[in-house]
């Protein structure tokens, strides 16, 4: 922005200081006018060129300050060895500041020369057209306005070529600068990529071999921490009285937020604030504050007393650290009852104990020799207490907690096994990862727990959209979020400890799938697709919820399941087009892909993909979650259509899964398609000899008093046969379909109970057997 409103200003007064010259009544008139504007920008060019060179100046004070900064590290940079990784990634991040600032502060001096050569040839070709024009064919006036007009177009020239030189001058400074800035940078990043080798690839020598050796390890150590922390720069009487100053100020500060602190809760805190709770965790509460307003205290440091690069640095980092055990001390303090506060502190004491000794390792920028010399006994020290802690207060303590112990415990192992195998930078930036890592999850599970949303509901579950949005929002939209937000800044905080978060923000960028021809993948665009994840997947959620709310019972039935079923498939079909776009997938290298799988794949899930299409065409038609089927003799009531299978609730309760192709390809009976009734018959017998009409009439007026019954269809009763001891009745009534056993029961009893009073007998099958006797004489 600042250069873009430099070539605006420049441009303005580029084409504005003269006004055009208009066609006047005729050429004499002409010159005069163009001598009148020619005489304006004159008494102007003073001012004109003084404001372009205060613009010149003023960038090169910027210059010349950029590169002093440059060449002060530059000379830091050559001093430092590879036998201090912690001084040369300072020193290389410093560096690499310096050179980024100047590549911002680049002016647009070809632009500008540009522009300046532009106005002297435009000069330069009005004067040669007034020295053409004939003096002849002007008036006296004329005449003396021509040879002004030449002479202050010479003038104009001539400063502006003056100008334009010194501009040519500073151009080719300009790139001798940016010869060096590049040559610094170039030497920075080679001795970067051997502390990036020396992290990640290379290590250095094993515990193992440390101790086989360790006379000449304890010597090295020795002379290493003589030669840090009693001679040269550190050791001069400037450095030692800053020293002084800060540790003096730092200790004030702690004091007083003490003293701040106890105050407040004694005697301050108001009385409402008072709980037994509250006066139960005081110590925590006490130590809370004093955290907190000493990190803020120490800012002041920064601001007024401290001026050195190191300086800086090195009280931001501790600034960094206190604020990282305050957040987990008041995470702990706000969520935890007094009873398992105690347990849950310990149960991240050793990671804040093993954090902070190497945040103060980093500060002091000790030597490679000094870090591997006592970093795995400090680890194996670290594991060891947590193990201890995580045996000793298991059950005194939450289960989250002693989940995250545990995994504190499992990471700081892997670092032990990386110290001691030489690998101790890289163990020590996972355990600043961890540490940063468990302050963030704290300070989410605090939020949650400020907000009310880590107590269990036992309750019913309600669908009120209303009463649950902000809860479901926060859960699976928000919480999500700032957890992977928290690990990707976990691992950039770690790498800040070696100055490498730029680096690393770099390699998130960088595609580890890069091919133009398939797809562009980077961890940034990974991070991102996962937040658009839990974004659709939130979207989803919410959509159904306001569905359930404003449909309630009938949500389960009928359209709208199958709506939701097709919204969400188009919805994830939004997600992976989104997906394509942003990891730039190659059309026709997709199909070339899909194609050469399409054979495998086709015959392998032959039987899925029918499966697929079948429950798509069941979902349009044939049938849809609540309606009541028989299928193979089986009575139901479709509870789900899925991608493979379509479930059935039997009316005896039990449940029953048809393959979509076995049930597409099934001659079933849909019997809620077109309404909730069915046709039931009812076989009723009466005796030889009583009123058919009676009985008929009796019937249906018990008909009539049954409720559920299809209101718009009317039963028949029709005679069906001659039976063998009874005149057979048929009943014909439409009943509904979930409550037919119900209803036809209630029909039976009331007929049974009306024919009884009526007198009309009901006949049971008999069978009258008649015996012959035999006259004698026919035997």
């Amino acid at each position: 922005m600042k250069k873009i409103f430099i070539l605006c200003l420049f441009s303005l007064f580029s084409f504005t200081y003269s006004h055009a010259v208009f066609q006047e009544d005729n050429l004499d008139k002409t010159i005069i006018m163009l001598h009148s504007d020619l005489e304006y920008f004159s008494n102007y060019l003073d001012t004109y060129m003084d404001r372009h060179n205060d613009q010149r100046v003023e960038y090169w004070n910027k210059m010349n300050n950029i590169l002093s900064d440059c060449q002060e590290y530059s000379i830091v940079l050559y001093s430092q060895t590879e036998y201090y990784i912690f001084g040369m990634s300072q020193a290389h991040q410093r560096v690499r500041n310096i050179c980024r600032q100047f590549e911002l502060e680049k002016y647009p001096f070809e632009n500008w020369k540009s522009n300046f050569e532009g106005e002297i040839v435009r000069y330069k070709r009005l004067r040669n057209v007034l020295e053409q024009i004939p003096d002849s064919r002007l008036s006296m006036e004329g005449k003396a306005d021509k040879a002004l007009c030449v002479a202050i177009c010479v003038e104009v020239e001539n400063r502006m070529l003056q100008y334009y030189q010194q501009l040519k001058t500073d151009a080719t400074r300009y790139k001798s600068i940016s010869t060096d800035m590049k040559d610094i940078e170039a030497y920075n990043q080679s001795r970067f990529a051997k502390i990036k080798n020396r992290i990640f690839l290379t290590g250095g020598e094993s515990y193992f071999s440390t101790l086989s050796h360790l006379g000449d390890r304890w010597k090295e150590f020795t002379e290493s921490s003589y030669e840090r922390f009693f001679t040269g720069q550190t050791a001069s009487r400037e450095w030692m009285i800053k020293k002084i100053q800060l540790f003096s100020a730092d200790f004030l500060f702690l004091i007083f937020s003490i003293l701040i602190a106890y105050l407040f809760m004694n005697r301050w805190c108001p009385k409402k604030w008072r709980t037994p709770e509250v006066l139960a965790k005081k110590t925590f509460y006490i130590a809370t504050i004093a955290a907190f307003l000493f990190t803020f205290l120490m800012i002041f440091d920064i601001l007024f007393l401290l001026t050195r690069f190191y300086f800086i640095i090195a009280t931001t980092l501790f600034i960094e650290c206190t604020l990282l055990i305050s957040i987990i001390l008041l995470s702990i303090t706000l969520r935890l009852d007094p009873k398992h506060i105690k347990n849950g502190f310990l149960l991240y004491l050793p990671v804040l104990c093993t954090g902070t000794i190497l945040i103060f390792y980093r500060i002091m920028l000790v030597s490679n020799i000094m870090l591997s010399f006592t970093l795995p006994i400090i680890l194996v020290i670290s594991a060891i207490a947590q193990l201890f802690v995580l045996l000793k207060y298991e059950k005194g303590a939450l289960r989250s907690d002693m989940f995250y112990g545990w995994l504190s415990f499992a990471i700081t192992t892997a670092s032990v096994l990386l110290s001691w195998i030489g690998y101790n930078f890289l163990a020590l930036q996972l355990m600043m990862f961890l540490m940063v890592f468990l302050t963030g999850i704290q300070a989410v599970i605090c939020l949650r727990h400020l907000l009310g949303l880590d107590k269990a509901n036992h309750l019913k579950k309600v669908h009120n959209i209303k009463k649950t949005w902000f809860k479901t929002l926060m859960n699976m939209l928000v919480f999500p979020t700032l957890c992977l937000i928290v690990f990707v800044g976990s691992i950039l905080w770690a790498a800040h400890v070696f100055s490498m978060a730029p680096w690393v923000m770099e390699q998130m960028r960088l595609y580890f799938i890069n091919l133009p021809n398939v797809a562009m993948v980077s961890f940034e665009k990974v991070i991102w697709l996962v937040i658009i994840a839990f974004a659709f997947n939130y979207l989803i959620y919410f959509v159904k919820e306001i569905l359930r709310s404003v449909f309630a019972d009938s949500f389960d039935s009928g359209i709208i399941p199958v709506c939701v079923t097709v919204g969400t498939i188009v919805i994830w079909g939004l997600y992976i087009i989104i997906v394509i776009f942003m990891l730039n997938i190659n059309n026709n290298g997709l199909i070339a892909a899909v194609g050469g799988m399409s054979m495998g794949i086709g015959f392998a899930l032959k039987d899925t993909i029918d499966n697929l299409f079948c429950g798509f065409s069941l979902m349009l038609g044939r049938v849809r979650p609540g309606d009541m089927v028989e299928c193979d003799g089986i009575r139901g009531r479709i509870t789900n259509i899925g991608m493979r299978s379509t479930t059935l609730e039997a009316v005896d309760g039990s449940i029953i899964a048809f393959l979509n192709n076995q049930l597409f390809t099934k001659n079933f009976k849909n019997l809620t398609k077109n309404h909730n009734y069915e046709t039931a018959q009812i076989a009723v017998g009466i005796a030889y000899g009583d009123d058919v009409d009676k009985a008929r009439e009796i019937i249906l007026q018990c008909i009539k008093e049954v409720e559920g019954l299809a209101p718009s269809r009317a039963a028949s009763v029709i005679l069906n046969q001659f039976g063998a001891s009874s005149v057979d009745l048929i009943v014909t009534v439409w009943a509904p379909v979930d409550a037919k056993g119900k209803v036809l029961s209630a029909i039976r009893e009331k007929i049974y109970k009306s024919f009884a009073k009526e007198g009309i007998s009901i006949p049971f099958p008999q069978q009258d057997i008649y015996v012959h006797s035999i006259p004698k004489e026919k035997e």
